[in-house]
Formats: C-alpha cells, structure tokens, sequence
C-alpha cells in the first residue's frame, strides 16, 4: 500500500479537494483506496453520503490512546474501490491531551502495524488529507508515508508558508527516529504542487515561472525530493466537486456518456440532466489535462 498524505500549515490552498479527487481517479482506474480523514473539519468525509456523526468510531478511535475500551474505527466502505476512515471535530481536544505522551507521532504507525492484513494488505493506496498545520495527527500521517503533497497557491501568504513548512518537516524529521539506530522514520521525499494558477494574473504568470524554473533546476541536478512536479490551472469544475459531492473523473464519464446510453430514471432526473449538459459544455482539453495531472500524481506517489 502506497501512503500519500496531502498537508501544507496554509489553509484554503486545495488540499481536500485535490486529495479527494487524486483518490477518486485512482479509484476509477480499479486501484483500491482508503481515505482517512484528518482535518477536524471532515470536509472530505462529507463528500460521501451515509456516514454518521459516529465520532467514536472515526480517527479518534486510533489517537484516543487513554480511551482504555480499546475501540476500533469503522471503515465505511461508499463506493466501488473506496473506503474511508471518516473524520471527527473532537481532533484538537485529543491532540491536545497527546503533547506529553513520548510515542505520540507514531500511534498511526504502530496503527497500521497492528492492522497490517486488515488494512495495509488490502489497499492499494491510503490518501491522508490534514488539517492545514503540522499537528500531532498531521505529523502521523507524514511518518507514515511514501509521499507528501503539498500544494502551493499564487498567493503571498501561500508561498511565504512554504519556507516554515519546510523547516517544520526538517525538524520533524530529526525527531521522530529510531532510538537504537538514530535514523529517522520518516522516509517520505515531499512534492510541490502549483495550483489554482490563473492565465491572465500578474502574480500567477511569474508563479508559473518560478515554478518551471524549479523543476528545470531540479532536472538538471537530479533532485529528487522538494520537487515542483505539476501546474494545475484554475477550473470551475474543481470548485464545485464539493457542493456536488461528485470527483472530476465521474463529472468526465457522465460528459461523455450518450444520451440513449443513460437509464430512464437519469433521463427523467432534472437535476442530473441539468449538470450533464453543465458538464458537456466544458472543455474535453481540460479533462484531459486533469488526467494527466492526476497520472503525474500517481507517478510520484
């Protein structure tokens, strides 16, 4: 099981929205996913229909260690090639009640561990999104994994973050090692993701330089970690897929989907006649470029 985690201290930069879709595309193409949701927020958890307020039985059931009933959390099952281990408000609280305790950057760790035939068996990846810090629940999900997307907006305040991001990774990895070799568990190698770029902005053109910039810096030198590896443009479809509830890949296949090919009760449902025409008006070009970013993704996943 691939490990992706999707975390950056600047909030409202599209973390949630890129890792639901980033797992819906690799769903889509027959891969196996978990999501685990770590924003207290549950934004992503609230893409999917059917999961209860079960708070209990969510992340906190993995991070409340000094919860002595020994409760498992439920792994909902919502959709062909989909699980998800939901998300609870009550993070901060538990988090809180962790600072002192020596193991707490490894309690995910030893987690999955303990379910390794449950879980890291059956899964082909586990997307993590987090809560825009570097927390003890997001500083799990960075030991635990393969690699970390961080997404960057043409923003001041977004690029600025980068920098103590950075820092905080590097010193979280001088922390968290293993105590009779000294190395560090943390092996993920982190990515950079330009997004919400805008063709006729000011501020995103000379973005859109730094970044190209960067990876022909990174080429030239064979870098392989701190990489710029993708510019994703502003599109219309990305901010919708939450109050849809619905991934850009399936957004894509109803687009496509002939008229005579759909089922009478699609056909007689306004509403979702009304969005396949919205959908059929957009550019096949910028699927395509989606899909192509999303095979990026996957390549340095």
């Amino acid at each position: 099981m691939e490990i992706v985690t999707f975390a950056n201290i600047k909030g409202g930069i599209g973390k949630t929205t890129l890792s639901y879709n980033f797992g819906e595309y690799l769903a889509f193409h027959g891969n196996k996913v978990l999501f685990m949701d770590l924003d207290q927020q549950s934004s992503l958890s609230r893409n999917y229909k059917g999961i209860t307020e079960d708070q209990k039985h969510s992340v906190e059931a993995i991070f409340n260690i000094y919860n002595f009933e020994k409760v498992e959390p439920k792994i909902w099952h919502v959709k062909k090639n989909i699980d998800i281990i939901s998300g609870t408000s009550r993070l901060d609280k538990i988090q809180s009640q962790l600072v002192t305790y020596s193991n707490k950057y490894v309690i995910l760790y030893q987690w999955l561990q303990r379910h390794y035939d449950d879980v890291v068996a059956k899964y082909d990846y586990m997307i993590i999104d987090c809560h825009p810090d570097l927390g003890i629940a997001t500083s799990n999900a960075v030991v635990v994994s393969d690699a970390i997307f961080a997404p960057v907006k043409p923003e001041k305040y977004s690029f600025d973050s980068l920098k103590e991001f950075k820092d905080r990774l590097s010193s979280l990895k001088q922390e968290v090692v293993n105590i009779q070799t000294g190395e560090s568990l943390i092996k993920a190698k982190t990515y950079f993701i330009g997004n919400a770029i805008r063709k006729v902005d000011g501020v995103s053109k000379a973005f859109t330089h730094m970044i190209e910039s960067e990876m022909e810096s990174a080429k030239k030198n064979n870098l392989d970690d701190n990489l710029w590896i993708c510019k994703i443009p502003e599109w219309i479809l990305f901010t919708v897929t939450a109050s849809f509830s619905m991934p850009l890949c399936e957004m894509e296949k109803i687009a496509r989907t002939l008229k005579k090919d759909l089922t009478q009760d699609q056909q007689n449902d306004m509403d979702f006649m009304s969005k396949r025409k919205y959908f059929k008006n957009q550019s096949k070009a910028k699927f395509e470029e989606v899909n192509n970013i999303f095979e990026t993704l996957k390549k340095y996943a």
